[in-house]
This record gives structure tokens, sequence and C-alpha cells, in this order.
């Protein structure tokens, strides 16, 4: 969320960026300097997951309203874009799901068969994966924002999408 308030708004207007930048380093030091049990601990935690929560439906808000500006794209590779960003945020549901999971039933988690892989390891490589498809949503769309040219979605043999200059997708 704060990447997106940072990549979208006005040039030289950076005070929420910097200010959501100093909340989620006060949390993060709250967090690794309490222990666990401690009352703050739990607190900080909550209003960790809120404040998730909030940004997290401001990126998608602000890039579902980022996709509408684009101008001048064909319908083949607008939806191309369209179909990278609801893969982004079907594998950001999945993720926060897995996420509740482990936060809600930790004891079922530790205690299935394919330990270490947790509903905590896949919330991480969820997550990952859809924030890379959700920057090159929003790259694509800073580039080709007011024009037909400039990058080009093409997904690898291998299944990861990348951005290429345009023409070269067809000459590489």
């Amino acid at each position: 969320g704060n990447f997106m308030l940072w990549y979208r708004g006005s040039e030289g207007n950076t005070k929420v960026a910097w200010a959501l930048c100093a909340w989620a380093g006060g949390l993060s030091a709250l967090l690794l300097g309490t222990p666990r049990e401690y009352w703050l601990h739990t607190v900080g935690r909550g209003t960790m997951s809120c404040t998730f929560s909030i940004l997290f439906g401001y990126i998608f808000s602000a890039t579902a309203g980022a996709l509408k500006e684009i101008r001048g794209l064909n319908a083949d590779r607008l939806q191309r874009l369209k179909d990278l960003f609801h893969m982004a945020f079907f594998e950001f549901v999945f993720a926060i799901a897995c996420w509740i999971l482990d936060n809600a039933r930790c004891d079922l988690v530790l205690g299935n068969p394919l330990y270490p892989v947790t509903a905590h390891a896949l919330w991480h490589v969820f997550t990952s994966i859809g924030l890379y498809k959700m920057f090159l949503v929003l790259e694509f769309i800073h580039v080709n924002k007011n024009s037909s040219g400039g990058l080009e979605l093409i997904w690898l043999a291998w299944g990861l999408p990348v951005l290429v200059q345009e023409g070269r997708a067809k000459a590489e």
C-alpha cells in the first residue's frame, strides 16, 4: 500500500509514504522488542493486521482505477493485463487465507505432515508472487498510460510473466 501511495502520488508529495514507513518501522520494533505473550505484542499484531488490510484494499482499488486510465491499448493487450491483475488479486486472497489459518490454528499447522511447508510459508510465497504481478501491472500502466507503445506483457515457458520492450517479444 505504501508503494502504491508513493507510485501513484503527486510528484514531490511523499509525506504520507514516509509516515507509513515510520509507522511500519515502529510496529516492527514493537513486535521484535516485546515477548509474544505480552499484551503490547498482541496489540501490535492487531494494529499491523488492520493496517495491512486497509493498505491491501487500497492497493487493489488504486490499481483497478489505474487500469481504467489506459488509453489507446488494443483489447487483447488490455485483457492480458486485466487477467494478470485478477491473478494477483486471487493470489493475495489465497495468501491472506493462509495467514489467517496460520494465526488462528498454529497448532494444527505445525502438526501437518509437510512441515516446514506451513500456511505461514505459503503466505510469504503467494504474497511475493502477487506483489510481483501487481508491480508488473503498475509498471505497464506507468509506461503505457497514454500511448499504445512501450512495454508488452509476455509469459515465459515456465510460467513467469515479464515485461519486455514492445517488438522484442517477437524478435527473441
